[in-house]
């Protein structure tokens, strides 16, 4: 009984968040034309927009779609998930659909500026069928008698235990959870909702594949599983601003591979047709990130610049380089021991987002970590959190398991703040990480690389990649017997930041430079619509690149070009 009452509030807040949702989406209905007076380069933009695909659009015989969807919902997202879509529609020779919320006006109005005219709304349903997945998720979760048969969890192929955990974890900040709560009621509830509607627009209309960046967290999760289980390719971007690639999804029981994560044939194509090109410029690449140069960063995010750091309240830091003397003398440590380092990763962000984890989650890879280094005295060990503990309001940080665990332990300490990331390769003994960065870094210099996790670059030849805890655990507790990569090992990681850097991302003309963490929407407008006066789609090398992807059924679409293809 007292399940049932917290599970039925669930349901009375889901219905009050469905009315008070309604009426702002009524109001702005009724306010439309404020939409306008408001953003007058927006409107500027679909005139012209409108205007150029009217006269460019080839509307395709066969009544199939490409399904856009708009999970998001920013300027910037949506109309990179146009670009990739408007590609498709010429490499699979079919029409346009967009999949958005209720009373999303503005979306629909951009869209049908680009010719799309199929609009599928995911709404809430009526009341009735809400309270009968109301039941049916009370049924199912009131089953669950711990977080391990929870992330088990799976009906009709689609994992929701751990779409809900996840989701759960990111929006908490709690980094791991160990009960079932409440919320996750109400998340299995939306889960249901959201489901019954995506698996009837799949299976109604002839979607031969969606267009979906954001695939981790709900609602894209569920559509990202439902699209995989119709046998729909799903295209996800990756990439920033408007250089983009596009990485292919096409078998549910591949589902928890990352965007990024690179096949070994590409890597060994780009060995073997720009080895000695690309371990230089790879190597420089490399340098370069360390020296805090912005365009070769991983991932491009720039923590400890200002973007990062201007809506925060932090003390200024004067970062210096350390010799290994000067920070065991800081330290206190005896210089003769090898140090290795640990670097958290983002501890709430994708926490299911690989194929194979030692760990069920980043906070607990950290905890059991820990618990092992404090008795391999024979070693020091440095811990460096992420910057996302501050950015995502991490309520359990790095920094607290540690004062938890290690406070105590001389021969385990933070990273300074004050130490630049260039002084750590030539400290570093070891570098540990679950799948950050790190993993294809620290090889360039020479540095073993311990992972717990799947990392965008496995199976490469430059990672260690223990089979289970065991082996985990022996290798750390071992690793003073470690020795330094050797150069073969050393240019593989050289060759894949080339890779990454270079070849995962393709200039669209489609959209403008743009910065979405300081986004300045009309602007962006006022850039979009002189972008539409010149362009010409068979100019379009995005689309050029994935026709190319198509045809070799490759995993991403690349700049083929500098493959000499």
């Amino acid at each position: 009984m007292f399940f049932f009452k917290i599970f039925f509030l669930c349901f009375i807040r889901n219905e009050l968040a469905i009315i008070k949702k309604r009426i702002k989406v009524l109001l702005i209905f009724f306010n439309k034309k404020n939409l306008f007076k408001k953003n007058k380069n927006f409107k500027e933009f679909l005139k012209k927009n409108k205007n150029f695909w009217v006269k460019n659009n080839i509307i395709k015989g066969k009544v199939k779609f490409i399904l856009i969807t708009n999970i998001a919902n920013h300027p910037a997202y949506t109309t990179s998930e146009i670009a990739i879509g408007k590609s498709l529609m010429e490499v699979y020779n079919c029409n346009g659909a967009a999949l958005l919320e209720p009373f999303d006006i503005k979306n629909k109005l951009l869209f049908e500026s680009y010719g799309i005219k199929k609009i599928f709304f995911i709404g809430d349903l009526n009341i009735f069928l809400r309270f009968k997945y109301f039941i049916k998720s009370f049924n199912i979760l009131n089953n669950i008698n711990d977080i391990d048969e929870l992330l088990s969890l799976r009906i009709d192929n689609i994992d929701y235990g751990k779409s809900i955990y996840d989701h759960s974890v990111r929006f908490s900040g709690m980094g791991t959870i160990d009960k079932i709560l409440d919320v996750f009621y109400f998340h299995f509830l939306r889960s249901f909702i959201f489901n019954n509607q995506i698996d009837n627009i799949l299976k109604s209309n002839n979607i031969v594949a969606t267009v979906q960046s954001e695939r981790i967290f709900l609602p894209g999760s569920i559509l990202y599983q439902s699209s995989l289980v119709n046998k729909k390719n799903v295209y996800s971007r990756i990439g920033v601003s408007n250089n983009i690639c596009v990485t292919k999804y096409n078998d549910i029981n591949d589902r928890y591979r990352c965007r990024y994560t690179v096949s070994k044939k590409l890597f060994d194509e780009v060995k073997n047709k720009l080895g000695k090109k690309a371990i230089i410029e790879g190597g420089k690449i490399i340098e370069d990130r360390f020296k805090g140069i912005n365009e070769k960063q991983a991932l491009h995010e720039f923590y400890d610049g200002p973007k990062f750091r201007k809506e925060k309240i932090h003390k200024p830091i004067n970062k210096r380089h350390f010799t290994k003397d000067e920070l065991c003398k800081q330290l206190g440590w005896e210089i003769n021991k090898p140090i290795n380092v640990i670097f958290s990763t983002d501890l709430t962000d994708g926490i299911f987002d690989q194929r194979w984890s030692l760990f069920r989650d980043r906070l607990t890879m950290i905890i059991e970590t820990l618990k092992i280094a404090r008795n391999v005295t024979n070693v020091n060990w440095l811990i460096k959190p992420h910057p996302n503990d501050l950015l995502h309001r991490v309520v359990t940080t790095t920094a607290s398991v540690f004062n938890k665990i290690c406070k105590n332990y001389n021969h385990m300490k933070m990273l300074p703040e004050e130490l630049t990331m260039s002084s750590l390769p030539k400290i570093a003994n070891l570098a540990i990480t679950t799948n950050g960065s790190v993993a294809s870094e620290y090889p360039a210099f020479g540095v073993p690389s311990v992972i717990s996790a799947e990392a965008i670059c496995s199976n490469l030849g430059f990672t260690i990649e223990p089979k289970n805890i065991a082996e985990y655990s022996h290798l750390l507790r071992n690793s003073d017997k470690l020795k330094k990569l050797d150069s073969s090992t050393m240019d593989n990681a050289k060759i894949y930041a080339y890779l990454y850097i270079n070849l995962l991302g393709v200039k669209t003309k489609m959209i403008p430079e743009n910065d979405s963490r300081d986004f300045n929407e009309m602007n962006f407008w006022d850039e979009m619509s002189i972008l539409i006066e010149n362009y010409k789609p068979d100019e379009e090398l995005l689309t050029e690149m994935m026709q190319i992807q198509h045809e070799k059924n490759d995993r991403h679409a690349i700049d083929y070009r500098l493959l000499k293809i």
